[in-house]
């Protein structure tokens, strides 16, 4: 790898797709496992890999490459949540109204049309989904834990956690429009 740095840095650009393909699916479930929407997760991966091209020849070889890389998506992430701590999505509408115990999926009526419409969704979601998001977010059990329960790596639980959440996140955005 340091040879590879060292031509990237002396000119070889097109060598730095070799970075982007090693570390490209790391990023990209750092950020999914912290983040549900797709469109910040692509923008967040792509500047942390602008940040490691610009930065490439102040990285110090005796340093581990993916923990460097992983700072700067550390760091992205941080600048991200402080850029959008106002900004609510749907999904977010979604947990305050979980943690507010506004939604429950196993009430039999609530006369609120949106609840009634996130309720469905929850519904449409396969039972492993729905049971785990309801364990996940409302019971407020821990991935770890969660994944011993459901005999799955923490790696496996939050990826199936990511495409759960943007199952149900596509369902209420179509239901709430």
């Amino acid at each position: 790898m340091e040879d590879l740095i060292h031509r990237i840095i002396d000119g070889e650009t097109a060598l730095f797709s070799e970075i982007i393909d090693e570390y490209n699916s790391t990023v990209r479930m750092f950020f999914a496992s912290r983040i549900f929407d797709q469109q910040s997760i692509d923008d967040l991966a792509q500047e942390v890999f602008i940040a490691v091209y610009e930065n490439l020849s102040k990285y110090d070889i005796d340093r581990n490459l993916k923990a460097w890389i992983m700072g700067i998506a550390f760091n992205r992430l941080k600048l991200h949540y402080r850029k959008n701590k106002n900004r609510q999505t749907a999904y977010d509408k979604l947990l305050a109204k979980i943690n507010k115990q506004e939604f429950q999926p196993d009430i039999a009526e609530i006369s609120n049309d949106k609840t009634d419409q996130l309720r469905d969704c929850m519904k449409k979601l396969p039972e492993k989904a729905m049971n785990i998001l309801k364990a996940r977010f409302y019971e407020k059990e821990k991935v770890k834990d969660l994944a011993l329960l459901n005999d799955m790596t923490i790696d496996a639980l939050s990826a199936f956690i990511y495409r759960s959440k943007k199952k149900l996140a596509e369902c209420i955005e179509g239901n709430l429009a």
